[in-house]
């Protein structure tokens, strides 16, 4: 790792991104490395530093949906960033739209409105999460320090995924067996076992309610899924903004309905990955 690089590392993102899931893989793998217990696989600064790496601090970097600033407020990323580490991870923007919809309404409460009315909402919305998108879109021109990480990578190929992750981090010697084991402990069905268990209770996964299948932090586990619940309306809307101002970060969904969607994105960003 280069000497210019401070100790400190950041695992960026737009709320409901993944970050929960990529939290506890990466809690496994250094726990078991470190022979800590379960209970602590959430205490991500403390279980990198301890295992000699940067500490890895989770941000919303200003687009929290407690915060609830809107998208023309959030500042563009500093110099808090400056000689540190970053790990952003992305999410197509409309699967991301449904998730944190249910985050706001059943799991906070902020937010009582439609899905329609959500995607639409400067607070919370499709403009707000493009427009964070190409906030750190323009750091990473200025910065080589910045590993791009998408959900939908990681759900078509976890391990090695999170083998960049660690190998991002400084992480030396990263063992095939070590990363099967953290995936097969984050798969989606025992993941949700421990929410509706309360294992970990001070951390985010936990449910909302546990009587309401939509309140949990492990509600779908899905790509592709926003179509179960946008209107060709909100997909028309979220396409307008990605027309409008770009939408760099992501790999679209590729299943009925996308290939307007994915054309626009490519034209604007140049990115056909």
């Amino acid at each position: 790792m280069s000497s210019s690089i401070s100790n400190r590392a950041y695992l960026v993102s737009f709320p409901k991104s993944g970050r929960t899931w990529l939290r506890l893989l990466i809690g496994k793998v250094l726990s078991d490395h470190l022979g800590w217990p379960t209970e602590r696989l959430f205490d991500t600064a403390e279980l990198t530093r301890a295992a000699g790496l940067p500490a890895l601090e989770p941000t919303h970097d200003h687009s929290s949906i407690i915060d609830g600033l809107e998208f023309d407020r959030m500042p563009a990323a500093g110099d808090d960033y400056a000689n540190s580490l970053v790990i952003f991870l992305a999410r197509d923007i409309r699967d991301l739209m449904v998730s944190c919809y249910f985050q706001a309404t059943r799991r906070l409460g902020l937010f009582s409105g439609s899905i329609t009315e959500f995607v639409r909402s400067d607070r919370y919305g499709a403009r707000k999460a493009i427009t964070f998108y190409n906030l750190w879109h323009r750091r990473q021109e200025v910065s080589g320090n910045i590993l791009l990480l998408r959900y939908e990578d990681m759900h078509a190929d976890p391990s090695a995924q999170l083998g960049r992750v660690l190998a991002f981090l400084g992480m030396p010697e990263i063992t095939s067996q070590s990363l099967d084991e953290a995936i097969e402990y984050g798969r989606f069905e025992h993941m949700k076992k421990l929410e509706q268990q309360g294992v970990f209770s001070n951390s985010p996964l936990l449910p909302g309610n546990k009587e309401d299948p939509e309140s949990y932090k492990t509600r779908r586990g899905v790509v592709g899924g926003y179509e179960d619940y946008l209107s060709a309306s909100d997909i028309d809307t979220i396409e307008a903004i990605v027309e409008e101002i770009g939408c760099p970060f992501q790999r679209v969904y590729s299943g009925p309905g996308s290939a307007r969607y994915s054309s626009v994105r490519s034209s604007r960003t140049g990115d056909t990955r």
